[in-house]
């Protein structure tokens, strides 16, 4: 794991993770404000949010392919120091408040997916600029708040990078 990605986790171990989920949103633009964890968690569980998440996630994954073979390779094993390093500093704080707050668990495996993607973000900036869960979704869990969905489209496999308009929801 470069070092950069290390002092990533570093920074986002010091977030207010979840503290202003409920209040009001910045005017951060193309943002919708959730009012509740049954929102949130009801727009993070929709077909359109899912499919943007993966086929986001797989277009990184064959642009950092197609860019640098070699380091694509570690792909996988990036996935597991990622997953392995933040559990401690990052991951616990949500399970505690998953748990402290009775909520689903489908918080925290939006987080983790979440957070994973922010940091290969971080890890291969060097072969391929992120373009969405670092730019778009790390400043929204930097503030407290909790990115759970979107207005966009379903994307299918054959997504190119090319963004279409959408709207975050935030809680």
């Amino acid at each position: 794991m470069r070092e950069s990605t290390k002092n990533a986790i570093v920074r986002m171990s010091n977030y207010p993770w979840l503290k202003h989920v409920g209040k009001p949103i910045n005017a951060i633009e193309n943002a919708i404000a959730v009012n509740s964890w049954a929102d949130a968690l009801r727009f993070a569980d929709l077909p359109n949010w899912k499919s943007a998440q993966l086929q986001i996630s797989n277009y990184c994954a064959r642009c950092v392919h197609a860019a640098n073979f070699k380091r694509y390779l570690n792909w996988n094993n990036i996935v597991g120091e990622l997953k392995f390093a933040m559990e401690e500093p990052l991951l616990s704080k949500i399970r505690n408040y998953q748990v402290r707050n009775n909520i689903d668990h489908l918080l925290l495996d939006c987080v983790v997916w979440d957070v994973s993607h922010i940091l290969l973000g971080h890890e291969f900036d060097d072969v391929e600029p992120p373009f969405f869960f670092a730019p778009v979704l790390n400043s929204w869990y930097a503030s407290g708040h909790f990115p759970c969905g979107w207005t966009g489209p379903i994307l299918d496999t054959k997504f190119d990078g090319q963004m279409p308009d959408f709207e975050l929801y935030v809680f």
